[in-house]
């Protein structure tokens, strides 16, 4: 059983085993407390001394059981939950009176019990309680403080797995607003490659190939390297220039080593195609289509250039809603460390994209550990 487990776990044993070995701890160190020499070292050997500390800790533990479970599995769920905090401090303080009456009752049956004469003109009936109820409120307190740390623990682990689920359910939908309009005039454009008997048609079919490939399976890990979603994109462009848009001016550049970075999947690619589906499949002319990327210092820049016709009227575009799978993409995987926005300068759109990539990656047992870079994927 691992520690995490042992501390956090909901599971009956794991619970009782952690409650006992709690328990175990603390009647250990209450009862060598209670091991009390008046007089010399001499009554370490006699039985009456240990006789003494087992009635006090039978007396007194009970009590403290009772307050420390009472405030966890009463008090606070009646009243932190709803955040009433002013009916919570006035039931502690109940609780403390009602702690000192039972402790009170405790000690006159310690002290008639007790065998060394001593404890009778040492101690007063009253000040034995009220030391005793304090040892059960603080206990309380403690017991409060470690269900409450717990429950934080939990709560954060919770959202941690529920951001993932998010983010890998966006990702999934990403996946779905990208096949079918890309996949339909993809295999149309090969479709008629292969009806002219085109010798374009095996390399469109097999660059198809590598691209589902890479969007289906290779696509779910939390981290790709930049240069593989670089290659796709490079990919993709290709294949856009085998398809039947003879007018087209589509020139990517790629300037840096994009060599060891990584970057979430499914970022620079669906940018593209997005940016490409609004220019093609609405039937927007232009004269031509540029991307430039750039990687240098822990940075990547991407830049999508769309010269619109002369005689093209533009209309005005929603580019938010456009790019609103991508922003939500980067916000899930990279929150804070990117910048997207859409520039409109006469008859040329830009499409800037710049990614503050992570500073140190390296695999850890077949895991990938990052330094200054929050990943919810």
């Amino acid at each position: 059983m691992s520690f995490n487990r042992f501390v956090f776990s909901n599971v009956f044993p794991e619970r009782l085993a952690r409650h006992f070995a709690f328990w175990l701890l603390y009647s250990l160190i209450f009862y060598i407390q209670s091991i009390s020499l008046e007089y010399n070292v001499q009554e370490l050997f006699h039985w009456s001394t240990y006789f003494n500390a087992l009635l006090s800790f039978l007396c007194f533990v009970p009590v403290c059981f009772f307050a420390v479970y009472f405030s966890i599995y009463v008090l606070m769920p009646s009243f932190l939950p709803q955040k009433r905090y002013d009916f919570f401090a006035l039931a502690f303080i109940g609780l403390f009176a009602f702690v000192y009456v039972l402790d009170y009752l405790s000690t006159q049956i310690f002290l008639h019990n007790v065998v060394q004469p001593y404890w009778k003109s040492k101690y007063q009936d009253l000040s034995l309680a009220f030391v005793n109820a304090q040892h059960a409120i603080i206990l309380s307190v403690f017991g409060i403080g470690i269900k409450l740390t717990k429950s934080w623990y939990q709560q954060k682990e919770e959202n941690c797995a529920l951001g993932k689920l998010k983010n890998r359910t966006e990702l999934q939908l990403l996946k779905s607003k990208i096949h079918p309009g890309f996949l339909f005039h993809s295999l149309h454009s090969i479709q008629s490659n292969i009806f002219r008997r085109s010798p374009q048609a095996p390399d469109m079919i097999l660059n198809l190939s590598d691209q589902l490939s890479y969007i289906l399976y290779e696509s779910d890990d939390e981290l790709v390297a930049l240069d593989k979603e670089l290659s796709i994109l490079d990919k993709f462009i290709a294949l856009e220039n085998l398809k039947a848009y003879p007018a087209d001016n589509i020139s990517i550049t790629i300037d840096g080593d994009a060599e060891g970075y990584w970057i979430p999947p499914l970022v620079v690619l669906p940018l593209v195609q997005n940016v490409f589906e609004f220019v093609h499949y609405k039937n927007i002319r232009h004269e031509a289509i540029s991307i430039t990327i750039h990687v240098e210092d822990n940075v990547l820049n991407l830049g999508i250039s769309v010269q619109i016709d002369r005689r093209q009227i533009l209309e005005f575009v929603d580019w938010p809603e456009v790019l609103s799978a991508v922003r939500n993409r980067l916000e899930a995987t990279m929150p804070g460390d990117y910048l997207l926005e859409a520039i409109r300068n006469g008859q040329l759109e830009r499409i800037i994209l710049e990614i503050h990539l992570p500073n140190y990656v390296h695999t850890k047992g077949g895991n990938i550990v990052k330094e200054n870079y929050t990943l919810l994927s």
